[in-house]
């Protein structure tokens, strides 16, 4: 089973909870080398290379929020 959290930007807080199984498809982030092949001269390349970033920021975000709530536990 997988676990899709929807988080507060601001504020860090899980607002949202979805499961689903674990063999639906749900991709988020971009691989690295999949950014590198890019043609970021071109308008579409350019703008998925800064979709990839957004995602990449909002994971983080995500995830630190995770980290603290492991490190609480301790």
């Amino acid at each position: 089973m997988k676990a899709h959290m929807g988080v507060d930007a601001e504020s860090g807080l899980v607002h949202t909870v979805v499961g689903t199984a674990a063999n639906v498809n749900w991709h988020v982030a971009m691989r690295p080398g999949k950014r590198k092949v890019l043609d970021k001269s071109t308008p579409m390349g350019a703008i998925k290379d800064q979709l990839g970033q957004v995602k990449a920021h909002i994971r983080a975000k995500v995830e630190h929020t995770f980290t603290l709530f492991a490190l609480s536990n301790l």
